[in-house]
């Protein structure tokens, strides 16, 4: 469980706070993987997850359109991803669920 609020300064230096939030976090929630991130030219791409069905793995590039697709289940490590340089988004979806995150390529 953690406690969060927004403290705001204005210009003037006054201060104001938020309420107090909960956050819980769920330990049977989605646990998605992916590394190295950044991502190093010759090494594999490797997700770990705690997903057991089936999932499609999407990379966008930084227009949206998709570069690479597979289709994948459980954890799993992919050789074939060969990308320039370049900030990219990926997916991993199931029916149920979806997961996205940023992907880095020096």
């Amino acid at each position: 469980m953690s406690y969060y609020r927004i403290r705001e300064v204005s210009f003037n230096g006054k201060e104001s706070f938020s309420a107090i939030r909960t956050v819980i976090f769920d330990k049977d929630k989605t646990v998605f993987t992916i590394f190295p991130n950044p991502k190093i030219q010759v090494s594999p791409l490797s997700i770990h997850t705690n997903w057991t069905e089936q999932y499609t793995f999407n990379i966008f590039d930084a227009t949206g359109k998709r570069v690479y697709t597979r289709t994948c289940k459980g954890n799993i490590e992919l050789d074939n991803v060969d990308l320039p340089s370049g900030f990219y988004l990926y997916e991993c979806a199931t029916t149920q669920d979806k997961v996205t995150g940023k992907l880095v390529v020096p």
